[in-house]
């Protein structure tokens, strides 16, 4: 091409600079200029081959040329034929660094790509960066106000570690005090027993309250009252041997009568009603409420019903009636209906279930209801209209039952017995006689049902006038309390079958049979009576009904007591539940109460053996 050289070695050159030492940036306009200068030489070597191939016709023509001319014509050509192979050496070259500029550029293209993608990235690390920073000045700011804060806290901490340590010193002055004032009452209180016990002419020693406080305290409670050690050295320095001679030392400063009755202090079993029971109880009694319009309940104030109780009962809550009918009778048994007045939950309930059971002692009552209940409007006293639930059970000539129905009732008893009085009149007159009769009949059924029957005697005790002790032995085998006791058998054992037949929750007594039986029907040896009894398993309350081995009956529950016993409060509402009254108790509900009354319940047995035994050995 022009202006430029082709070199023996095939190098093009271009005046003074290489092809190799032009610029990246001209190589694509050399080398376009590159190709029409080779186009243009391509032309032109045609033309002298046209020119080369007249000459030869020439010579052909002439054959007069001579072969030196022949000889630079071929040299000629081999000149051309040598040019047109550098040319082409050349054309691939500059394809092949055309390719490699393509390649170049790609690069450059790819790395500027990544040069983009890591601008990008620096980019969000700078903004990263920047809100880093901003976060820093928050948290520097917020360290700040905590150093702030901490320097505060710091002064609080100081503040409180210095009243710390005043109270400290006050704690320790109290307790020197308390020492003092322990080691003090130590002294007054052995000196006061010391007095108590040297006194003469009836002198009556001056005792600091609170010497008497925990001293009877220790005296009930013995470990568990809260000054246990101070009492015991006042024991200690005193004449007593013992915590139980304090109680002579309490008599003769009056403290405790001389027949205080100690268990129940130290059972902690309530004697007085609180204000809201009093309150509530004045309520009802003044409501009087009206029963006559209750739909579910019929009224069989018609039917003459009867109570046969001891002498001194005040609280009636069971009674019974006898109907002669065409082909045979109608038994009923007929219990106050305690619910009607006291409501589950309300302040009366609560402090019912509180003592569980009413506490009958030789020398008081502690009734499960406040009197004003128990012995008036709950209370079954002759000609008195009251709500019921009644117990009818229709049976044959021969006392077989046919059939029988609970239903919530209005009742009135028209004659009030005792226990003597009944047993008078039974053989001599109905419907003592004939209730006699039914009672012995089923009592002969659960005995062959597998019912133990245990005659022990029992002593009844009291108190005269005078205060002094009278007993006497108590036959329970005698017809009224057989004939009384039967019948109560009867209805619980008919009410635990209504409940079950209702899919009612209450609470049923079982007993498993006895570990080994001894004897069958009735047994008048109290040897055997009593090894038997001892043979007997332990009686279980749940909310379930099973077998009552002891009784001879399938399922029992406890429900004609509803004025002395919680339990069969708790039954009496489960069996108006079933009429809709209200709502149920749930078997958990009533595992929890039963649960709850169980140790009280077990003192109130407990405070009654434990008096009745101490008035005896009196």
């Amino acid at each position: 091409p022009e202006g430029c050289v082709l070199h023996p070695d095939g190098h093009i050159s271009a005046g003074q600079a290489s092809v190799d030492d032009l610029g990246a940036s001209g190589l694509l306009d050399d080398a376009t200029q590159l190709m029409q200068d080779l186009e243009r030489a391509h032309e032109a070597m045609q033309a002298e081959l046209d020119v080369a191939r007249t000459t030869a016709e020439s010579a052909r023509d002439a054959r007069i040329k001579t072969e030196s001319e022949r000889n630079r014509l071929r040299e000629a050509a081999r000149a051309q034929e040598s040019i047109l192979r550098k040319t082409e050496t050349a054309w691939l070259e500059y394809q092949s660094q055309l390719q490699r500029a393509e390649e170049e550029t790609a690069r450059l293209k790819h790395e500027q790509t990544e040069l983009e993608k890591q601008q990008a990235a620096l980019r969000e690390e700078l903004s990263s960066v920047a809100a880093t920073l901003k976060d820093a000045n928050a948290m520097y700011t917020e360290i700040r106000a905590q150093g702030d804060d901490l320097r505060q806290e710091s002064e609080a901490l100081r503040t409180a570690r210095d009243q710390l340590r005043e109270k400290q010193v006050e704690a320790r002055q109290r307790q020197i005090k308390k020492e003092k004032e322990t080691e003090l009452l130590i002294q007054q209180g052995s000196a006061w027993i010391n007095e108590t016990l040297n006194r003469k002419n009836g002198s009556q020693p001056q005792a600091n309250p609170r010497v008497v406080e925990v001293l009877t305290a220790y005296y009930l409670f013995g470990n568990d009252s809260p000054s246990h050690s101070t009492a015991r050295q006042m024991i200690k320095r005193s004449p007593l041997n013992t915590p139980d001679q304090l109680f002579s030392i309490f008599t003769k400063a009056k403290v405790f009568d001389p027949d205080e009755n100690t268990a129940l202090l130290s059972m902690q079993i309530p004697t007085v009603w609180s204000e809201d029971v009093l309150e509530k109880e004045a309520r009802i009694i003044e409501a009087r409420s009206d029963f006559s319009n209750d739909p579910l309940r019929e009224d069989l104030t018609a039917i003459p019903l009867i109570t046969i109780d001891g002498q001194s009962t005040l609280d009636f809550d069971d009674a019974i009636s006898l109907e002669n009918l065409e082909d045979g009778y109608r038994l009923g048994i007929h219990i106050i209906d305690v619910d009607a007045y006291i409501k589950s939950g309300d302040p009366i309930d609560l402090a019912a279930r509180e003592r569980a059971s009413s506490i009958y002692m030789p020398d008081d009552k502690l009734p499960m209801i406040p009197p004003g209940l128990s012995e008036d409007l709950c209370s079954l006293t002759e000609n008195a209209v009251r709500p019921g639930i009644s117990t009818l059970i229709k049976m044959t000539r021969f006392f077989e039952i046919q059939e029988y129905r609970i239903i919530p009732s209005i009742i009135k008893v028209h004659e009030q017995m005792t226990y003597s009085e009944a047993n008078l009149l039974n053989g001599k007159n109905d419907p003592v006689t004939t209730l006699y009769k039914i009672a012995t009949t089923f009592r002969e059924k659960r005995l062959k049902a597998g019912a133990i029957q245990i005659t022990l005697p029992e002593v009844n005790v009291w108190l005269e006038e005078n205060k002094d002790i009278g007993y006497s032995k108590v036959d329970r085998e005698n017809p009224s309390r057989m004939l009384v006791s039967e019948k109560m058998i009867l209805a619980n054992s008919l009410m635990a079958e209504f409940l079950d037949q209702n899919n009612m929750p209450a609470v049923f007594r079982s007993q498993a049979p006895p570990k080994e039986r001894l004897f069958s029907g009735i047994e008048t040896s109290l040897t055997l009576n009593f090894m038997q009894r001892k043979h007997l398993s332990r009686a279980v309350i749940s909310a379930t009904p099973e077998m009552h081995a002891g009784l001879g009956v399938k399922a029992y529950v406890t429900a004609t007591s509803p004025i002395r016993r919680y339990h069969d409060l708790l039954t009496q509402r489960q069996i108006k539940a079933v009429f809709g009254y209200h709502q149920a108790y749930s078997k958990d509900e009533l595992e929890q109460i039963i649960q709850t009354i169980s140790i009280p319940l077990a003192n109130a047995g407990r405070v009654q053996s434990l008096r009745k035994r101490y008035l005896l050995m009196k």
